[in-house]
This record gives structure tokens, C-alpha cells and sequence, in this order.
């Protein structure tokens, strides 16, 4: 149930959902002197470490050639695996974002160095857009609420003081628990599970995934799904139960 577009994903709201297909698409600058940052919060099992792991893709899709399109089959990297983005390319060279740095917050303390000196020193290698999907450099920030104060407190300087061509993406589910300046800084997308605006395109993704829920009715399947509350591990874990 991975995604391969921005449709693939479940927003809270249409709002949400229009900010980040107007990144992706250009028609929105990111990041600017202003923003540099993404910040997905609020529900566990919503997709937030996925969508952070897909954009990147994009933005490095605004960067290339018509040529550089055309001959790649474009994707994102899940657990070890490549997840295609551009199906018609299906077939030929994959390529993902170059310069891609994935840490989750809740383990940085026991790293061998210090989040910053990590940080410094992956930048550094930045490749200035030498080959296809190198035109940024892209740092995921995993459960971001899990740094203490001071380290919220200097991430905050860090993310405003870093060349343009650096851009964050961070998660949490506990939004009150982020320096109130670093969602300043950032754009912040809601994704708080099941809701009366989404519940048909879950149940559209479910009958498109798993075809033996053809024999209950929408009806049934939204009152299994306010159960889950839009947690895919646990749609995931249930589903197979129906």
C-alpha cells in the first residue's frame, strides 16, 4: 500500500493536500528564504515517514531535464527497496535522491557523534547538482519531539542559517512538543488519520488493494475503519481478518 503519487496519499484536509501537489509541482517556491522546512505531525500510522521519504523525489524531478525524466525510472527508497514513482518508466535505470540523510530522532543520542557534527558533515558532501537528482540536499528529521530543548533550540538556528539548497523534513506525533520556532519555520501538513473529508478515499485505496472486501459494502467498511482510526499498521494487521 505504498504511494506512488501525492493522490496515493491521505490528507486531513483538501487544503493539505493542495500545499504539498503545489510543491511538488513547482507552483509554490520550497524551500525559500523563509521556509526551508516540512513539518508532518500529529497521528501515528498516517504515512508521515513515507510522505517525507517520497518528496524528496519530486523536488529533484522540478530540477531535472526533459531528457533526465524520460530516461530514469524515478523513485523513492522504503526499508531497503526502491518504490517507483514514474510507473511508465517502469524497466529502465532507477535513481533516487542523491544526497538523502535519514535519522531518527529517538536513537540520535546514542550515535558515536553529535546530531550537528552528522548534520555538518552530510551537507558538506553536497555534489552541487553534478549529476541527476543531486540539486539538494535532503535531511529527514524522524520523530523530531524526541530531541530535548537545547537541541530544538540550536536545530531551529541550524535550519535558518543553512544554504538554500538544504531542505528538512521532520515528523511528530506530539506537535506540542516542537519548538514553537521550528514550526515557525516550517510548513506544517495535518495528518491526524480517518475523518469525514477522507473516509471515501480510504475505502477507494482498500478496495483497489485487497480485493476480497468487494463482498461488504461501504457502509460496513467505514465502520471498520473508524475502529483502526486510519492507522494503516493496524488496516494492515485487520484487513486479512474480513
Amino acid at each position: 500500500m505504498l504511494p506512488t503519487n501525492i493522490n496515493d496519499v491521505i490528507f486531513s484536509s483538501n487544503g493539505d493536500k493542495l500545499l504539498l501537489s503545489s510543491i511538488i509541482n513547482g507552483s509554490i517556491a520550497f524551500p525559500s528564504d523563509a521556509i526551508k522546512a516540512m513539518l508532518l505531525y500529529v497521528r501515528y500510522g498516517t504515512g508521515k515517514t513515507t510522505l517525507a521519504l517520497m518528496i524528496p523525489t519530486f523536488l529533484e524531478m522540478l530540477s531535472a531535464s526533459e531528457q533526465e525524466l524520460l530516461e530514469y525510472d524515478w523513485c523513492y527508497s522504503y526499508i531497503g527497496r526502491n518504490i517507483s514513482v514514474t510507473p511508465d518508466n517502469n524497466g529502465k535505470d532507477q535513481i533516487t535522491p542523491q544526497s538523502l540523510l535519514y535519522l531518527n530522532c529517538g536513537e540520535i543520542n546514542k550515535a558515536t557523534a553529535g546530531m550537528f557534527d552528522i548534520l555538518n558533515s552530510f551537507i558538506k558532501r553536497y555534489l552541487g547538482n553534478i549529476c541527476p537528482a543531486s540539486s539538494k540536499v535532503h535531511i529527514i528529521l524522524d520523530e523530531i519531539d524526541c530531541l530535548d530543548k537545547h537541541q530544538q533550540d540550536k536545530l531551529k538556528g541550524f535550519v535558518t542559517s543553512t544554504p538554500s539548497y538544504v531542505v528538512f523534513y521532520m515528523t511528530t506525533n506530539n506537535i506540542q512538543q516542537v519548538n514553537k520556532g521550528l514550526q515557525s519555520r516550517s510548513h506544517l501538513v495535518l495528518m491526524d488519520g480517518l475523518n469525514a473529508n477522507n473516509k471515501e478515499l480510504y475505502i477507494k485505496i482498500l478496495r483497489k488493494e485487497f480485493k476480497h472486501l468487494k463482498k461488504y459494502t461501504n457502509e460496513q467498511l467505514e465502520k471498520w475503519l473508524v475502529s483502526t482510526e486510519g492507522d494503516w499498521r493496524d488496516i494492515e494487521k485487520g484487513v486479512f481478518r474480513l
